[in-house]
């Protein structure tokens, strides 16, 4: 989704006080969930860098993905 143009950039919305609150840090999230959901490199199609598309949640629910199979395409 990111590659395709879904979500935005966050890196100038984290950097500018005007947009965050005071007692918010970036910096308060572990970094391995930051990297896991936050973190996309548009130019090598990777997880590395440092430019922020996620933030994690503060949740333990399971998560689920639905999606819509495409008819002409064989079922592996």
């Amino acid at each position: 989704m990111v590659g395709a143009g879904g979500f935005d950039q966050l890196n100038s919305y984290i950097d500018n006080p005007d947009e965050t609150p005071a007692e918010w840090d970036f910096k308060d999230f572990i970094p391995a969930a930051v990297n896991n959901v936050g973190i996309y490199n548009l130019k090598t199609h990777s997880k590395d860098g440092s430019n922020i598309y996620g933030i994690p949640g503060f949740e333990s629910t399971s998560c689920l993905y639905f999606y819509r199979r495409i008819s002409s395409m064989p079922r592996v």
